[in-house]
């Protein structure tokens, strides 16, 4: 079970989130070949190379993310099969702020540079922060040095690596990726391989119906979240002069001609307290409004169209085209933001109806820094963190799919062991049982006042992406209950009677009752709120919750039923020591008339006090859970069945 529990929490718990600084290229399938062949919101992670013909040559474009500092290297290398060794190879190298381009070989696992680097030209090396671009032109085929510069006309693998450089010398890869199928370098329009790596970026499906401008971060800042086949989204910006700023919004939204799209200016990550810009397009007609963004509403400014002009768009298909100029500032309007500053810039987007613009359609993509609008700027974006929402889900996860399980299993299955061990003159069992109770409620309570301060009171509007998947909007009702029953349960544990008192099994009855329907509804509810949009968790997460839930469940048959075994041999043994203690002759003469009406009397009377004592004493020697057989037992007796 604990492989599970701990995927489980491994995989629902938020992690932190690696989003690519590394643009694709529109090119790529049509006039170059590349690999990713797709990539995650606003770009590629780690790495991105693309190639295309030049004339015996092709020309290679790499761009790499890298750690901060110096003497690093990264490298590209064509393989004939999946392994490192034998390979040609092309490394870029930076050491002390030089930088380099080389060719080389690897014979197993030692690289060996090339005496010359025949067979690359036109190399040069840029890097700007953690991203470093390397270009060559590398030839088709050698006329030296074959065995080390392999033909690109030959079907072959493309490997991965970097690492750090020590004395001069490259040390080990830190990373490696590799390539499962072979390239045709010469067939640009052929469809990308799957790279395979433990470290392999997830990639999504190609989508997007707005074209990327080739102009971005050259003649106009962008804020973009494409890929290979085009883009979701892309913002651009060019300042007119220093009062005026022409924007531009594409966006792939749903079919239907009222939509809205809309950027919005933050001093931080969280949408709130923002100055915004919204285009909605209604009816046909395109117009832009400026307005205020709290955190939990949206409102117009007067005049709506304060500080917009030269505003024009479109609604082809489903991608709205919104343009306008914005002034950087309005002196004594402080929900209009001066953007000669740095802002934080959110891109959201969602339905329009009865004149309002409807909530967002999904959670809103912000950019990774602040952004210079006086610049071109290119900037990548990430789905917006709700740091709050991550630490009540991953308090709920571990209090419920760790604690919890680990109390309920030794209460119902480890009574047994340490039967003469106490903890401060508690049994064994109960200290442990007690201490993840305890520790399930205090998550909870703690989960619970979080989620309420993020959505500022009770939420009853969540949003999940897919409709089909609308039933997940219940997980706000299902937490209440959740910590509904986690509250009464402690409640009612402070309040139980002694062990041998004739209310205990009614107690123990409740308690069962209370704690299992919260450990149930707790679990479904984990698995509901991985279909939030806010929760912002892989399938994955959803899959193994799931798989949990079933690990679970068949281990609590597997040992129910051997409990119900071990039960039913002690209870036969038991049966004989109570008929030997005074039940009824089974050879006693038979009586008649009012003879038998008394006997009948003094017999149930009899059954009645063998159940108060098979109670008692299966309570004093833990032998199995009481109030299943006490059912049994006193419902024998009002319905005068004789069991003897």
């Amino acid at each position: 079970m604990w492989p599970v529990i701990l995927a489980v929490v491994m995989a629902v718990v938020p992690l932190q989130e690696t989003n690519g600084a590394i643009l694709p290229d529109p090119e790529c399938g049509m006039t170059k070949g590349c690999y990713p062949e797709a990539c995650p919101v606003s770009g590629c992670t780690d790495f991105f190379v693309s190639w295309e013909e030049a004339g015996e040559y092709l020309r290679f474009v790499m761009t790499f993310e890298i750690s901060a500092g110096d003497d690093q290297w990264v490298a590209l290398a064509y393989s004939k099969d999946t392994h490192m060794g034998d390979s040609s190879v092309v490394m870029c190298r930076m050491e002390g702020g030089a930088t380099s381009i080389e060719m080389g070989h690897t014979v197993g696992y030692a690289y060996r540079t090339l005496s010359n680097n025949y067979g690359l030209q036109n190399t040069a090396v840029n890097r700007i922060g953690t991203v470093v671009v390397c270009s060559f032109d590398r030839i088709k085929n050698a006329t030296q040095n074959e065995a080390q510069v392999f033909d690109l006309d030959q079907p072959l693998h493309l490997l991965h690596a970097k690492g750090s450089i020590t004395a001069g010398t490259p040390t080990y890869h830190s990373i490696r990726y590799v390539t499962t199928n072979t390239f045709d370098f010469l067939n640009v329009t052929q469809s990308t391989p799957v790279l395979t790596t433990p470290n392999t970026p997830t990639t999504e499906p190609p989508s997007g119906s707005v074209t990327f401008d080739p102009a971005c971060g050259v003649t106009k800042g962008c804020f973009p979240d494409c890929k290979v086949s085009g883009c979701s989204f892309l913002v651009t910006w060019v300042t007119i002069d220093d009062q005026n700023i022409e924007f531009e919004i594409s966006a792939d939204v749903s079919a239907g001609s009222n939509n809205w799209v809309a950027i919005g200016f933050s001093a931080d990550k969280k949408m709130g307290s923002d100055s915004i810009v919204a285009c909605v397009s209604s009816g046909g007609v395109v117009s832009a409004q400026s307005g205020y963004n709290t955190k939990k509403s949206y409102g117009s400014l007067t005049p709506v169209d304060l500080g917009l002009s030269s505003v024009s768009g479109s609604m082809v298909n489903s991608v709205l085209n919104c343009k306008f100029t914005r002034m950087t500032n309005i002196t004594g309007q402080s929900s209009f933001f001066d953007i000669r500053q740095k802002w934080r810039l959110f891109f959201a987007y969602g339905p329009f109806a009865s004149g309002n613009l409807q909530r967002h359609s999904q959670n809103p993509i912000v950019s990774v820094g602040t952004v210079d609008f006086m610049s071109t700027d290119l900037q990548r974006g990430v789905n917006q963190a709700y740091i709050l929402v991550q630490i009540h889900g991953s308090l709920m996860v571990v209090a419920w799919v760790l604690f919890s399980s680990i109390g309920i299993f030794v209460a119902r299955y480890l009574k047994t062991m340490w039967p003469n061990s106490t903890v401060l003159g508690q049994k064994v069992w109960f200290q442990i049982h007690r201490l993840c109770m305890m520790t399930v409620f205090l998550f909870t309570a703690i989960a619970f006042v979080i989620i309420f301060v993020e959505v500022d009171g009770y939420a009853d509007n969540v949003t999940v992406s897919d409709e089909s998947h609308s039933f997940a909007k219940y997980h706000p009702i299902l937490g209440i209950i959740v910590m509904s029953l986690t509250v009464m349960n402690p409640i009612i544990a402070l309040l139980r009677c002694a062990p041998d008192h004739k209310k205990r099994p009614i107690f123990n009855f409740y308690h069962w009752f209370i704690g299992t329907s919260a450990h149930v509804l707790a679990a479904v509810t984990i698995v509901f709120a991985t279909y939030l949009d806010k929760s912002n968790v892989p399938p994955s997460a959803r899959y193994i919750s799931i798989s949990y839930i079933c690990v679970f469940v068949f281990l609590d048959i597997v040992l129910e039923i051997y409990l119900r075994i071990r039960k039913n041999r002690k209870g036969r043994t038991l049966e004989v020591e109570l008929k030997q203690q005074g039940d009824v002759a089974p050879d006693a003469p038979p009586s008649t008339g009012e003879e038998v009406s008394k006997i009948q009397q003094q017999t149930m009377s009899q059954k009645r006090k063998i159940c108060l004592k098979l109670v008692l004493i299966t309570n004093k020697k833990k032998m199995y859970e009481p109030y299943p057989n006490i059912l049994f037992c006193f419902t024998n007796i009002l319905f005068y069945i004789d069991q003897s």
